[in-house]
């Protein structure tokens, strides 16, 4: 499997919702926190470089 370098498998599509808003909300905040989290590691990583 090809390893992604991008971090578009992070963001939020509506193709993800499960029709319950209050679940569809907390898993944007869960996707913005994983991008957070991810965007950071690369950071740190291209510091440590």
């Amino acid at each position: 499997m090809e390893k992604v370098e991008t971090n578009e498998s992070w963001l939020w599509s509506p193709s993800l919702r499960v029709g319950v808003d209050a679940i569809d909300e907390d898993h944007k905040q869960l996707f913005k926190l994983f991008n957070d989290a991810h965007s950071l590691c690369r950071e740190h990583k291209r510091f440590q470089s």
